[in-house]
């Protein structure tokens, strides 16, 4: 038999099975369980209070500069607007911008994410 995709509430308690016993989630990693389940990573979650206009123009430019000298984007994309720029990287979920935006242009992303850092 298959694994149930989803945890199972009970009494406000979430569970899953692994192998013959059960396991609690709780935190951290029922919010990544339910995430991974859903094909979606931490940085690919809607952030509904951030929009482009409180981006910083000079990552973007930045940005744009930096994927043009390494060709990883045609010339028409980087002159796009940054709305359809940001699109076109897929970096929009319907009308809101993802948390990778957030950390990658936003002047202050600690403001939405303490304690956020990006390791390459």
């Amino acid at each position: 038999m298959e694994a149930y995709p989803y945890p199972v509430s009970y009494k406000g308690e979430y569970f899953y099975r692994s192998g013959s016993t059960k396991q609690e989630l709780k935190g951290a990693a029922l919010h990544r369980f339910l995430l991974g389940k859903q094909g979606l990573h931490w940085d690919g979650v809607p952030v509904p209070h951030v929009s482009v206009s409180d981006l910083d123009a000079n990552a973007l430019a930045y940005f744009r500069r930096q994927a043009l000298k390494s060709q990883r984007l045609t010339p028409e994309i980087i002159d796009e607007s940054d709305e359809l720029l940001l699109d076109q990287l897929h970096l929009v979920e319907g009308k809101y911008l993802k948390r990778a935006v957030a950390l990658l242009f936003h002047p202050d992303p600690e403001r939405f994410f303490t304690g956020a850092y990006i390791k390459i």
